[in-house]
């Protein structure tokens, strides 16, 4: 039995698939969830 048969039922399947261009870019990416200050140290923050 393979590993998607195995696990099909219990994740719910994927609908959309999104690149790093749709979300503006690696660029964009960075400055918006790990430069300093941005959305990771913000999620951090609240964790400690």
């Amino acid at each position: 039995m393979t590993v998607t048969k195995e696990t099909e039922g219990k994740f719910p399947k994927i609908k959309t698939i999104f690149k790093a261009q749709d979300l503006g870019g690696w660029d964009e990416i960075q400055k918006k969830f790990f430069d300093e200050g941005a959305i990771f140290d913000k999620i951090r923050a609240k964790k400690s």
